[in-house]
């Protein structure tokens, strides 16, 4: 069984390279035109997946790149909040993560994810930091340690289930944009898989 994890598309807040995460009319998080194009991208190149189980973070940012590829797959989405994003943020030249909440409900979702038993794949779009979060999981590193990790919009990242105890998940691609023309992707150059 494989998991993909899917980075929501380009919002304005992330073409406008704006950290900050205080924004009541959400006007930041919508889709650009480059952001509706790469979730149109991203849902045809999932054709090619036996997706059997679809979540997806309850963020507006996640539900919108969703609808792109919900209308070329059979399975039903299951929105569940623990696949939001873990806010950071930089802090005297490091690196900090905002809320234990945040890192509370990712721990959650993690729980989800090791439970996950179906025939097919599963596809989980989400965000950047949750991503590198799930990574640093697998490789027993720290959140801070997988920071360095690139993880642009649209892209997958693809994760093996495999059938032992110790060591799961298997990591088989991270940042995979192939299906993102340069014009497309979102920060510089897509990297070749």
């Amino acid at each position: 069984m494989r998991i993909i994890l899917v980075r929501h598309a380009e919002t304005v807040r992330n073409r406008d390279k704006i950290f900050r995460h205080v924004d009541p009319s959400k006007a930041l998080d919508i889709l650009t035109p480059k952001g509706r194009m790469q979730s149109i991208l991203l849902s045809k190149r999932l054709k090619a997946y036996n997706l059997t189980k679809i979540y997806s973070s309850d963020l507006k940012r996640a539900l919108d790149t969703l609808y792109s590829i919900k209308k070329h797959q059979k399975a039903k989405p299951v929105i569940k909040s623990e696949f939001r994003e873990i806010h950071s943020r930089a802090k005297d030249g490091k690196i900090v993560f905002s809320s234990k909440k945040d890192l509370a409900r990712a721990i959650k979702a993690w729980k989800i994810i090791e439970k996950i038993k179906v025939d097919g794949d599963v596809l989980i779009v989400c965000h950047g930091n949750f991503i590198k979060f799930i990574l640093s999981r697998i490789l027993d590193i720290s959140l801070k340690q997988a920071y360095p990790f690139i993880i642009q919009n649209c892209s997958l990242t693809v994760l093996e289930k495999v059938d032992r105890k110790y060591k799961p998940f298997k990591i088989l691609l991270v940042n995979g944009t192939k299906h993102l023309p340069k014009k497309f992707a979102s920060q510089g150059d897509p990297f070749i898989e």
